[in-house]
């Protein structure tokens, strides 16, 4: 649930980022935009992530937020370090994005010793396959491709979070009923 929830939410964020990035957003950082759904993505992994961690924090085990804290910042160091000549600034972004699925990978799996969370993978792959879409159509900054990306966006959210959805609009139904009848 967590899992959709975020992919759905960081997708309706990616597709608003164009028209946001217009309003917000002037001059001398106007390249910055293609770092934008980079660090989207890797914030997506890095939220997924820090809810793992609550599990640890939940069963008294914070020594394992630490270690896989310091994991995750040395990944990015080195990552940094390996790419900044290569790509330039976007080893900074795409080093966190590394650093993130490293620690949210590597979390994972090590909570599974803690407590057992069940996981589809296959499930996953293609929600995170939906998440770099969007963020592929938000980074080629076209209208067509914006279009295309809204509309991915809103249907995905809508798909992975029906049930949370159909629960939201009956609990208010429900509310708007009783209100109405102590009237």
């Amino acid at each position: 649930v967590m899992f959709d929830l975020m992919a759905g939410f960081l997708m309706l964020i990616t597709c608003l980022v164009p028209v946001l990035f217009k309003i917000l957003v002037r001059g001398d950082y106007a390249d910055s935009y293609a770092q934008i759904p980079i660090l989207l993505v890797a914030e997506f992994f890095f939220a997924m992530a820090t809810f793992i961690g609550g599990i640890y924090v939940g069963f008294k085990a914070t020594k394992n937020v630490g270690i896989t804290t310091v994991l995750a910042a040395a990944c990015n160091l080195l990552a940094d370090l390996l790419l900044i000549k290569k790509i330039g600034l976007y080893a900074a972004s795409v080093s966190t994005l590394i650093s993130y699925i490293v620690l949210f990978v590597f979390r994972l799996a090590d909570v599974q010793k803690i407590v057992p969370v069940r996981y589809n993978i296959g499930h996953m792959l293609c929600v995170l396959g939906l998440v770099v879409l969007s963020a592929v159509l938000c980074a080629l900054r076209n209208s067509a491709a914006n279009a295309v990306n809204a509309l991915l966006c809103v249907c995905a959210f809508c798909g992975l979070n029906r049930k949370l959805i159909m629960a939201c609009v009956n609990a208010l139904k429900g509310r708007m009923r009783r209100a109405a009848e102590n009237k």
